[in-house]
Formats: structure tokens, sequence, C-alpha cells
């Protein structure tokens, strides 16, 4: 019972002072649980003290990183943008507008368990589990540029030795930050909370990762339980997993103000950012900014659409620059109308390849040849087609036959 004022006054200096009076590894242990395995030491990473940490690394032993202190810079606290892009993204604008209310979900406290799990609940509720394509394909584009160059330099350290990288998020649901850990940083396991299942829709509930812990920890046992912690946070030390961390290397909020973002020149491959409904960071303001607007949008799009479609493109294309549309044409003089015929069997036309998957991209090669184009698509809705200000769609139906 004494050593709980003492562990208090620790904590309560090291948040104000960002300094950390003697701490020995019992005390360490109480803050944890009385009865838990403990790290048998406890450093702080700053200049001074980033020799030995690479040394420990080159041991090749397991490293448990932190990912929210550790691998993600202090800019991206705020998760709010993170949880939109799956509303809007996976969900929709409905998702989104719901999800809008964060100013009441931010009076439950910026970095709360609660206003996390209320956003997770908002984002995901209703989503097919099956089909839940954001985390590989949009979110991992706007984590890469929150990663930290120091965390990214310890992951990178600790694969070069040879040691597996145990990634920990306290805070995000696992599914969000999966794609980014194994796809684009190489980690072996991720551990974090679950998203609720039922009758294949997520329920918006997240669930404890009790089961993943322990492999985790018995893994870690079997390779002689020597694993390195690297965290940014105190907040850490009361996860499960801090408990098979022999060391743990702390960085001080002082020492994470100081960290840069990890240069796109050394990313370890490159980002393929699918396209999606949105290319701006979604952040409470922006995203506000983006519903007053689309009253607007939808009538200006409607008058546009009305150009497209009943006025020749010789004269639409004026028109339409007129009410805000721009565009270049970079490859020189308009290719010419090569008429169909038959030669050696085959009929004769132009294709043009292009590097989107939405149907815009046929929409300005169109305005660009001041001709209409068939577009192919696997899959459209009749709405589409019908509004469509391009020539007659072909579907494919993965058919070689029949696409043929």
């Amino acid at each position: 019972m004494a050593k709980k004022p003492k562990l208090f006054s620790a904590l309560l200096s090291f948040l104000l002072h960002g300094t950390r009076p003697p701490i020995s590894s019992r005390v360490t242990a109480t803050a944890m649980t009385e009865s838990s395995p403990h790290p048998s030491s406890l450093h702080h990473l700053g200049r001074s003290s980033h020799p030995p940490m690479a040394e420990k690394i080159a041991a090749g032993r397991t490293l448990v990183l932190d990912v929210d202190a550790a691998l993600l810079l202090r800019s991206s606290s705020s998760l709010f943008p993170y949880f939109m892009l799956v509303a809007l993204e996976a969900g929709g604008y409905l998702l989104g507008l719901v999800l809008l209310l964060y100013p009441i979900i931010l009076s439950m406290g910026r970095a709360s368990d609660v206003a996390v799990r209320v956003m997770a609940m908002v984002a995901f509720c209703g989503l097919r589990a099956s089909r839940f394509r954001a985390g590989r394909a949009v979110l991992p584009k706007w984590f890469m540029e929150d990663v930290a160059a120091e965390g990214f330099e310890a992951m990178r350290m600790s694969g070069a030795a040879g040691g597996r990288r145990v990634c920990v998020t306290r805070r995000l649901p696992r599914v969000m930050v999966e794609g980014l850990l194994r796809d684009y940083l190489g980690t072996e396991a991720v551990v974090g909370k679950e998203m609720k299942v039922l009758w294949g829709f997520y329920t918006g509930l997240m669930a404890e990762e009790d089961e993943v812990v322990l492999v985790e920890e018995k893994k870690i046992m079997a390779e002689g339980d020597d694993a390195l912690g690297f965290c940014g946070s105190l907040e850490f030390l009361l996860h499960p997993l801090s408990r098979s961390c022999k060391d743990i290397y702390l960085a001080t909020r002082g020492d994470r103000a100081t960290w840069q973002a990890l240069p796109r020149s050394k990313y370890p491959k490159a980002v393929v950012f699918h396209d999606g409904r949105l290319a701006f960071r979604p952040t409470a303001g922006s995203t506000l900014a983006m519903f007053m607007w689309l009253p607007f949008s939808v009538a200006l799009a409607s008058a546009r659409l009305t150009v497209a479609l009943t006025v020749p493109y010789r004269y639409s294309t004026p028109i339409l620059a007129a009410t805000g549309m721009s565009w270049r044409l970079k490859a020189g003089d308009r290719p010419p109308l090569q008429t169909a015929g038959v030669e050696r069997g085959c009929r004769r036309g132009q294709l043009f390849v292009c590097n989107h998957r939405t149907l815009l991209d046929p929409v300005y090669v169109s305005v660009a040849l001041d001709r209409p184009v068939r577009a192919v698509s696997y899959s459209l809705s009749r709405l589409s087609e019908l509004i469509s200000p391009i020539g007659r769609t072909v579907r494919l139906t993965r058919d070689r036959d029949a696409d043929g």
C-alpha cells in the first residue's frame, strides 16, 4: 500500500514536467498488476538512450510496438478523420452525416475510450463484414502520412535483425490498421480490439483482444520471454502484452513533439490508393464544409448534366468551362477518327486505356475528342447508364467468350 503514493507521484511528475524520477521495476509492476510479470527496466527514449535501444533491437528480439503513440505522430491523436473515412467510403453519406455529431462525442473526452467506441459504432454499424475493403484500399494512404520516421526506423531495424514485430493498437479497431501494418510495414502480428459481427454484419461494438494477446504471449514465452517494448505513453504499461516485455523504451512527450513524418522516398513500398469518394483528409471542419456544399453541388451537377446531354460537344465545352470545369489536352492534336472496316477478319477502331476505375475518364476523353466513346465497365447501375453523357456503355461479364 505504501507504494501507491510513490507511483502516483511518479506519474504526476512525468505528465506535468516530462521527466521521470527513478522508478524501480517493482513500482512499474504495480502500475500494471500486483502479481503479473513486469519489465525489468523502463527507459526513456531520447538522443542519449537511442544507441542502447538500437543495440537491443539488433539482438533479434521481438519488438512490441505501440501503434497509437510510438508509430503514429502526435498530430494523429484525433481519430475522427479515420472513422469518417470508414463511414463515407464503406457506408455512405448518411453515416458520415451522423458522425458529424463529433462535438458531442468530443465532450466525452478527446482520447477517451468511450468517445472511440461511439465513433466506431457509428462508422461500422450495419456494414457487411465480407465487403469491408477500406482498411486495405483507402486507409493505408492516410495512415502512411501520419507514420513517424522514428517509429518506422525501429520497425525497420527489428526486421533487418530478424526479430518479430508485434504491433499493438490500443484504440483503433484492428480491421482498420491491419492493412497498413501487414501489407506496407511488414508486421508479423497485429493486436487490437475486434469489431463484433452478427449475421455477417458489423454491430458497431468492439470486443477485447484476449485470445490474440494470449497467442502472442505464448509465442514470446516460447522465444525466451525476451521481448522489447517501444511506446510513447504510460497507458501502454496497462496493456496485457506489456507484461511480456523485459525492457520497455518510453518516448517522452518532448521527444515525440520533434518527430517528423516519414518521407515518401522512404516508404517501404508504393502505396496503392484505390479510388474513393474523398481526395482530402476529412477533418471535422472540412467534412462540415463538404456537407454544406452538397446541396449546391447537386444543383450544379444537374445543370452540367443537362448541358452535356443536350448540347453538342463543340458548344457544351465552353459552357461547362464557364461553370468551373477545366481540363487540359496535353497530347497535341486529336487522333483522327477511323471508320469501321474489315481487315483480316478484325474490326478496326481505337482503344483508350484509362488509369482510373470511375466513368469520369471516358467523359473527359469524349470531351477531348469532341465525340462520344463507349465505356467498358464491370458493373454499372441502370441509372448511371441513363444519365451518362457518354456513348453506350459495354458491360463485361467476366466471361472470355461473351466479352470477346
